[in-house]
């Protein structure tokens, strides 16, 4: 009942093949089916890659509902990092097949911040890993090695706080250094 209820929310034709669907409504009907199933875990994996803007926020509210009403917890992956940061707790970062992060989303953005790559090393930072910003420019994201350590190091002004899809790329960057052999 539960996943023919989704599936007529989203007005996805019953008796079509799956063929004859496109790859969002595929999308619908394989999460109609997970949450018809009332299971305690839900392993989603990439759900969000043939949604439209839209269809990707109700995906979304659809799997928040079953978390907050259903008592599930829902396992999620995604490239979409702004995707992640509206329904979930906690971030996972995997990389080259290492776990390279795991912990709340709050500390994480609590706990990290970004300095340009050419900055000398500061004690009271741990670097993790460099990357391109949007505007090219070769950035380097620093982990706090004390929580209580932020505001003395914030005063800096080379240092600011990092978004969350920083965070991610600069973990992925240290897992490909590390991978490859490199030090730099």
């Amino acid at each position: 009942a539960a996943a023919l209820e989704h599936a007529e929310h989203f007005l996805i034709p019953l008796h079509a093949r799956p063929t004859e669907l496109s790859g969002g409504q595929q999308a619908q009907v394989m999460l109609a089916i997970a949450l018809g199933t009332r299971a305690d875990v839900l392993l989603l994996d990439e759900p969000l890659a043939s949604l439209d803007p839209l269809a990707r926020r109700e995906f979304l509210a659809r799997v928040r509902m079953a978390v907050r009403d259903g008592g599930a917890t829902a396992l999620l992956s995604s490239h979409i990092v702004s995707d992640i940061a509206q329904v979930c707790a906690r971030l996972g970062v995997l990389g080259r097949g290492h776990l390279l992060l795991d912990g709340s989303i709050a500390d994480a953005v609590s706990r990290h911040r970004t300095v340009p790559a050419d900055i000398p090393q500061d004690p009271r930072l741990q670097e993790v890993g460099s990357f391109r910003d949007e505007a090219a420019a070769l950035r380097t994201l620093v982990r706090l090695r004390e929580p209580t350590t932020a505001d003395a190091a914030d005063n800096r002004g080379d240092l600011r706080a990092a978004s969350l899809d920083e965070i991610v790329k600069g973990y992925l960057a240290a897992g490909r250094r590390v991978e490859s052999g490199s030090t730099a």
